[in-house]
């Protein structure tokens, strides 16, 4: 419970605008999330905290320790069987190639959305499908306002919260006896 909620902690703490202060809460708040989750030996957890410590060195434009992050988050998320998160990781690990990655990354981000859309591809259809659509209508609504989309873009928001909610729905139904 403990590693929950510093996870959703850090993901509240977040801010959404590059100008305000650092999110310094943030990432102390997914440092401890990770450290729990590894204590516990809960894969997703452990997961979910590295992604929420992506976005909150996101926030803080430090570029190398997000993508890193992003990849362990990735990575773990394919341990854990979770193809639909494993492909969020490592679109947001795209978005930070774009948005801070600097002169040269543009090829890194296209790579990285081509191996998120193979992930993606493991996913079943309906799942993929609602993926895409979210992905499309955020993507199409942040460009219509002229905006770059933000790193801490209510896709990523939503998309932690539905990664919560999965993660904990399975544990339940794994934890309760068969009949």
């Amino acid at each position: 419970h403990i590693a929950r909620s510093h996870s959703l902690a850090a993901a509240g703490e977040a801010q959404p605008s590059r100008a305000r202060a650092p999110n310094f809460l943030a990432v102390k708040a997914a440092k401890e999330a990770q450290a729990i989750a590894l204590k516990l030996g809960d894969l997703g957890l452990q997961a979910l905290a590295h992604f929420t410590a992506a976005r909150a060195h996101a926030l803080n434009e430090k570029v190398e320790q997000a993508l890193w992050a992003a990849a362990w988050a990735a990575s773990t998320f394919e341990e854990a069987n979770d193809r639909l998160s494993q492909a969020f990781a490592v679109f947001f690990a795209a978005q930070v190639h774009m948005e801070l990655g600097g002169k040269g990354r543009k090829q890194l981000a296209k790579e990285h959305v081509d191996r998120a859309l193979s992930v993606l591809q493991q996913c079943g259809a309906e799942v993929r499908e609602q993926a895409m659509d979210d992905i499309l209508a955020y993507l199409t609504s942040t460009l219509q306002d002229g905006q770059t989309p933000l790193l801490a873009g209510n896709l990523y928001g939503e998309a932690s919260a539905v990664m919560l909610a999965r993660h904990v729905r399975q544990a339940a139904r794994s934890r309760v006896p068969a009949k």
